[in-house]
């Protein structure tokens, strides 16, 4: 025998139009034989307001329904969590948005499902979907991935690359602060992730706030020795700009000792060096720098 939930459920079926169009049908109908009128009588006086009101509560009553048939799929979902029991809780959460879309809890509670079976591109689907829908569950999220934990790390390490991907699009589409927004998220996700930092210090050096790209190239040199070098370069470059031409040349010559034969980096340290009147050293460098450039030449 259907109990009442599984009864209503079926009563979700029908479409919601459909629903309207029988709901009103049947009360025009009993108006109708209750004043022994015709139809036609009936639809010259004030049918069309009250039609109106009945179809939209019909609408807020069945889209009540809805919501409160997906909270028991909900809960039922929250009880499989209980018991570790993580599949059958993803298929009840996945009900319950199927009959209620709206129901930022159910993505929510879907995603840290899916976090617990180690699918974290599921994860954040979801979890993204619960902030557009709620975007306060975003601090419960926080709250509750603990980073000790082997599956917390991990799906936060896939959220962070996730934003850090969502970045990169944004520096195509030259929406720098959006790029920067998203690199924000991915060192909040993981804050050891080397390259959200870079590539934020290359899009706050665009949008000319060279302080917080130094900062951001130095957080470089700490984490990832593979780029160091890079951010070597590029703090210099952003001290030759600002005019702090000794700390110009002392990022050069550090990138220099990391990588010889890049001919720009002598190039930019021989300008820095005229700068300080120290011109030998500059007539050095542009030396330097014309020979690996013809070498270069040759090469290619």
């Amino acid at each position: 025998m259907l109990d009442f939930l599984s009864f209503l459920d079926f009563l979700l079926f029908i479409p919601f139009w459909l629903a309207w169009l029988i709901l009103i049908f049947s009360i025009v109908l009993l108006y109708a034989c209750y004043k022994e009128m015709t139809i036609k009588d009936w639809l010259v006086r004030p049918a069309p307001i009250i039609l109106i009101l009945i179809g939209l509560s019909g609408y807020v009553l069945f889209d009540g329904i809805k919501s409160d048939s997906a909270i028991g799929s909900y809960n039922r979902g929250n009880d499989y969590i209980e018991l570790g029991e993580y599949q059958k809780a993803i298929d009840e959460f996945t009900k319950a948005i199927e009959i209620y879309p709206k129901l930022a809890k159910a993505y929510y509670n879907r995603g840290i499902s899916y976090i617990e079976l180690g699918e974290y591109q599921k994860a954040i689907d979801d979890y993204t979907k619960s902030i557009e829908l709620e975007p306060d569950i975003e601090l419960e999220l926080e709250l509750e991935l603990e980073p000790d934990n082997d599956n917390s790390f991990s799906f936060l390490l896939a959220l962070a690359s996730a934003s850090y991907n969502r970045g990169n699009d944004y520096i195509e589409l030259g929406e720098y602060q959006k790029a920067i927004d998203e690199y924000t998220k991915a060192i909040e996700n993981y804050p050891k992730l080397a390259e959200a930092y870079y590539n934020r210090g290359r899009t706050y050096d665009e949008l000319g706030e060279y302080q917080k790209a130094i900062d951001d190239y130095t957080k470089v040199i700490e984490l990832e020795p593979d780029k160091v070098a890079d951010a070597y370069f590029n703090r210099a470059y952003i001290y030759g700009e600002l005019g702090i031409h000794g700390r110009a040349v002392e990022e050069y010559t550090k990138y220099i000792d990391l990588e010889p034969d890049r001919a720009d980096a002598y190039n930019n340290r021989a300008i820095s060096y005229d700068k300080l009147g120290e011109h030998k050293k500059a007539k050095a460098d542009r030396a330097k720098a014309k020979e690996l450039e013809e070498i270069s030449g040759k090469m290619y």
